[in-house]
């Protein structure tokens, strides 16, 4: 069974995931890219996205560690 925080973690990871993939899906398609700028645009919403999936792995890492005493 899964602990609240576990459960939150696992559909934040889902909801950035899609997020993610939502996002390639809009700089694969030729059609809505109408320049450079907008390119690198949805880029950076790419990179921050997996930013913030890296924090929310490092900050479960912290707690395990906490709570195993380490």
């Amino acid at each position: 069974m899964l602990t609240t925080s576990m459960a939150f973690k696992a559909e934040l990871a889902r909801l950035l995931q899609q997020a993610i993939a939502e996002q390639v899906d809009v700089i694969t398609a030729p059609h809505t890219m109408g320049d450079f700028g907008a390119y690198k645009h949805h880029i950076g919403i790419v990179a921050g996205l997996r930013s913030a999936l890296e924090l929310l792995e490092e900050a479960e890492s912290i707690v395990n560690k906490r709570e195993r005493g380490a």
